[in-house]
């Protein structure tokens, strides 16, 4: 009879520590989806970052070419009036 209780409880004691090495593993996964998550958003909010800066680049290279155009004109304007 002790010797059924005795392999009861190895039983027991091997199955909670499964659990365990189960719940670990689980655990471990989820930290690392959890961390490659924040790392894409990391890249997005980073490539958003250089899409915007590029983009007010561009808008100011166009008004800076604007304006020197609209120079170029009142002093043609000018010299020919």
């Amino acid at each position: 009879m002790q010797d059924d209780e005795y392999l009861a409880a190895l039983q027991a004691d091997r199955e909670k520590e499964l659990k365990a090495v189960q719940e670990a593993e689980l655990r471990r996964v989820d930290e690392a989806a959890a961390r490659e998550a924040a790392l894409e958003r990391q890249k997005k909010e980073e490539e958003e970052k250089l899409k915007k800066q590029r983009e007010e680049e561009v808008l100011h290279l166009v008004l800076s070419k604007s304006k020197f155009q609209n120079i170029i004109e009142i002093l043609t304007f000018t010299a020919l009036g």
